[in-house]
């Protein structure tokens, strides 16, 4: 479990509150996968809105937001901040763009 959520850790954007993120992260994981989790973190990378502020670690799982549904039509990647994408280059699809984050996770 202690891997999983250091892997959980480096794919989240916003690392703050590590201990409090960890505490909610043995809670999510009674009901979600490592996997599921790292799904969510990419879909939340993808769609959150540019207006937005990154949700605290333990914010996230708490509120089970790894279930929120991704946009219709993801963003298309653009240098202006469209799609939230954390690689160099940016990613040009979402399914890309999510499979790079697990492989990332996973190899760390």
């Amino acid at each position: 479990m202690k891997a999983d959520f250091e892997a959980f850790w480096r794919a989240y954007p916003n690392r703050v509150g590590k201990l409090a993120a960890e505490k909610a992260y043995v809670k999510a994981r009674k009901t979600a996968s490592a996997a599921e989790l790292l799904s969510g973190i990419a879909r939340y990378l993808l769609n959150k809105p540019a207006y937005a502020d990154f949700c605290h670690p333990a914010t996230w799982l708490n509120q089970g937001r790894w279930l929120d549904e991704a946009l219709e039509k993801p963003r298309s990647a653009r240098s202006d901040g469209g799609m939230r994408c954390p690689h160099t280059p940016t990613c040009q699809r979402f399914k890309d763009c999510t499979e790079k984050i697990l492989r990332e996770a996973r190899a760390s």
